[in-house]
């Protein structure tokens, strides 16, 4: 039956592949096509039948034909690849998308870009490339889809492709943890509790009081955790050490990042450690193995974790290599916004709740050419002078371009305010990224600097994480990747990313439980306030917590020639008000000065 659907399609596609080359030849249409990322293009055929010179000014050198009967008219100057699909639920789809991740690599090697394209560019060419970005970015097909509808927004694949993909992305992810947690429950009926970890190793740690149990070791394959539990003169089965007669739950603290997986305790005898081989797949550990050289660990267990600084309105988390946070979270609310709180009489402050050997320090900062960096914004907590305090420990500090600092981040900052007032609230996340460079050689590197005595690191980008909640409908999310420089006026869209292309860069997850959302660009959530708006802002901003006349003059000659903002009438009179009261101010601490000296 599929073959006859298919060669039915071949025919129409053909059919009409025909009738459109009548009335159009090539390099006669208009291009229709959009950027996806930056070495894919997707289209419809008329981007393909396009003039060559809209070809080549996008920097396109290869083509995937998506359909029966479409054009190929320029295989003299660039590479093509025909897939013979159909848009129809039944077309296997997926056995195709790695030949099309080579082509892309294939392109991306020269510095070249591939435009993907079926006759409409709605549901087969987007299908295709929904998959390779799944493959080429390590994604789920709802996060490659929801990003190539907010390039795209005409796209719209069929059920049948959809299902393919998903169940792709669901397979490949899960099938080993899968595997070993059924096996798990059969040998051992296992109970499940919160708990995530991805490294795989066994740690015999001697009897250590852990949870109420004695415990010897701890097995960590995939996303589940073994916790052994000795006991003497445990009786051997089956030429295997562990016995599971005795299998319990037990209470565990996983930390900040944890998701699903098993955990599950069972009697050991100890001079040789053997898992059954029906139990899970543990390559390493299949065969008797002493491990004496872990006697190390009588000394003690090497430690550094990653401090969790919990303060009132939000989280830190501290990387103690770098001295930097990690991540900082907010949950900002409308009344956060709203009070006197004034950043004036705030000090930035080591973080006497880390050790002190990991602490960055101010003097770190001092002539270093960076900024103090807020991840939580002062300007977050106008309700409490407490809070805004909060956000001065260097916890939540980073080296930041002055220029980006109290530039392009401070407009972000200020549009996630507007945001919680509009809606009510804010979720976000802000934090360092660190990027490789390719250098000349083709070698990739991550270079950065640090700074002051103790090595404080310099992120080469920041990104922020921003969700919304809204009643009776998805909540929205967009997540961004800014450099850690100057940014020259461009819209916040230009650096927006798939979550989970952020979540790769810095190698952490996020938002686990958000399953379906909009994406807050595509809703209209990304408009940045103006730069005559912003300059009018912060020149207003700066001349009324001006605190001498000399203070004053610097802030009115950097609005006129650093700023280029011509004054408006406002802003003039908030001026010449401001300079009368500090005038004032001034002349009664003379008289002040005069009394006291006649006095003595």
């Amino acid at each position: 039956m599929y073959e006859v659907i298919s060669l039915m399609a071949s025919l129409l596609d053909e059919l009409l592949a025909k009738d459109r080359g009548d009335s159009t030849q090539s390099g006669e249409r208009a291009w229709d096509g959009d950027l996806i990322t930056e070495h894919i293009y997707l289209g419809s055929e008329d981007a393909a039948l396009a003039a060559r010179e809209e070809l080549d000014v996008r920097g396109i050198t290869h083509i995937i034909v998506c359909g029966f009967g479409l054009q190929s008219p320029y295989t003299d100057y660039y590479r093509y690849l025909k897939l013979d699909l159909v848009d129809l639920p039944i077309q296997p789809l997926t056995n195709r998308i790695s030949d099309c991740v080579k082509f892309i690599c294939c392109a991306k090697s020269t510095d070249g870009k591939v435009l993907i394209h079926c006759a409409r560019g709605v549901s087969r060419s987007a299908a295709v490339t929904c998959g390779c970005l799944m493959e080429l970015e390590g994604i789920s097909f709802q996060e490659a889809y929801h990003w190539v509808r907010s390039k795209r927004s005409c796209v719209c694949i069929n059920s049948g492709f959809k299902d393919q993909l998903s169940s792709t992305h669901t397979t490949t992810t899960t099938t080993t943890t899968t595997t070993t947690t059924s096996r798990i429950r059969q040998n051992a009926q296992c109970s499940a509790i919160s708990i995530s970890l991805q490294s795989e190793f066994f740690l015999q740690i001697g009897s250590v009081e852990f949870g109420g149990q004695v415990v010897d070791g701890i097995a960590v394959v995939n996303e589940v955790i073994i916790v052994v539990c000795g006991a003497a003169n445990t009786p051997v089965r089956n030429n295997n050490r562990i016995s599971m007669a005795r299998v319990a739950v037990m209470s565990f603290l996983c930390g900040t990042f944890c998701t699903s997986g098993m955990i599950y305790l069972s009697q050991v005898e100890y001079d040789h450690i053997r898992f059954p081989q029906n139990s899970m797949s543990l390559k390493s550990f299949r065969k008797e193995r002493k491990y004496e050289s872990l006697h190390i660990l009588k000394y003690g267990l090497p430690h550094g974790g990653i401090p969790v600084v919990l303060n009132p309105d939000f989280l830190s988390v501290y990387d103690q290599t770098k001295r930097i946070p990690l991540w900082v979270g907010e949950y900002i609310t409308s009344q956060h916004l709203s009070g006197g709180a004034k950043r004036t009489k705030c000090k930035f402050t080591a973080d006497e709740r880390v050790d002190k050997k990991f602490q960055s320090q101010n003097e770190d900062y001092r002539r270093s050419g960076y900024s103090r960096g807020h991840m939580a914004a002062a300007g977050n907590y106008k309700h409490s002078t407490e809070s805004m305090t909060d956000t001065f420990y260097l916890t939540n500090i980073l080296p930041q371009d002055y220029k980006n600092n109290s530039g392009y981040w401070n407009r972000m900052e200020m549009h996630v305010r507007d945001l919680a007032k509009k809606y009510g609230a804010a979720t976000v996340y802000s934090g360092p990224v660190f990027s490789p460079v390719q250098e000349p050689d083709g070698k990739k590197y991550v270079k950065y600097q640090v700074i002051g005595e103790n090595n404080v690191a310099v992120p080469t980008h920041l990104f922020k994480i921003i969700v919304i909640e809204r009643e009776n409908d998805f909540p929205m999310m967009s997540a961004f990747i800014v450099p850690n420089k100057k940014i020259d006026t461009q819209p916040l869209v230009n650096f927006r990313v798939p979550l989970e292309v952020l979540e790769k860069r810095v190698g952490l997850h996020f938002l686990e439980k958000l399953k379906d959302y909009d994406d807050l660009c595509t809703s209209g959530g990304c408009e940045l306030m103006s730069d005559k708006k912003f300059h009018l802002y912060i020149s207003d901003r700066n001349l009324k917590i001006s605190s001498s006349i000399e203070e004053l003059e610097k802030n009115w000659k950097r609005l006129l020639l650093e700023d280029g903002v011509t004054p408006t009438d406002e802003i003039l009179s908030i001026y010449n008000q401001k300079r009368q009261e500090l005038s004032e101010v001034q002349d009664r601490s003379v008289q002040d000065k005069k009394s006291q000296a006649g006095k003595g």
